[in-house]
This record gives C-alpha cells, structure tokens and sequence, in this order.
C-alpha cells in the first residue's frame, strides 16, 4: 500500500510541473509521442516537442535534442520506439 501511494505522488509531483518536454513527439497522430504532446496541449499544459527529424509538431516548434530547449524543463517523457532508445 505504501509503495502505491507513493508512486501516486510521483506522479502527481510529476505532472505539477510547470513545463515537460516530449522526446518522440511525432508529427504523425498514430504514434505515442504524438498523443502524449496533444495531451499536454489539450489540457492548456506547455510541452516542448523533441525530434531532430521535425520542425514542427501539432503547431509547437520542434527541437533537435534536450539541450537545444530553451528553458530548463520540469519533466521529461521519451516516447521513441525501442530500436532507437540507447
């Protein structure tokens, strides 16, 4: 019980941040990384989306890597398919 109440405040810790960026996020709307930016936008949330290969996605720039961002981020999501994690 103690173990689950504490990865419930985790969370909530986790989405109280101000801003998250979306590593993954994908101009495509199938894939994950997509549905995770539209989430954070659709709930009036800010998110900065990561892709080298993508200029823009859902209408917010789209940054090469985490270091490019312009601010420091409150979180971080990384939504890429396994062969590409390393």
């Amino acid at each position: 019980m103690f173990n689950k109440l504490m990865s419930i405040l985790q969370i909530g810790a986790f989405l109280a941040g101000t801003s998250h960026a979306v590593v993954g996020a994908s101009p495509d709307r199938s894939k994950c990384g997509n549905r995770v930016l539209r989430a954070y936008l659709q709930n009036n949330r800010k998110a900065w989306a990561v892709n080298p290969n993508a200029d823009e996605v859902e209408g917010v720039r789209s940054f090469p890597n985490l270091s490019s961002l312009p601010i420091t981020v409150h979180g971080v999501g990384h939504h890429t398919a396994a062969r590409h994690a390393g």
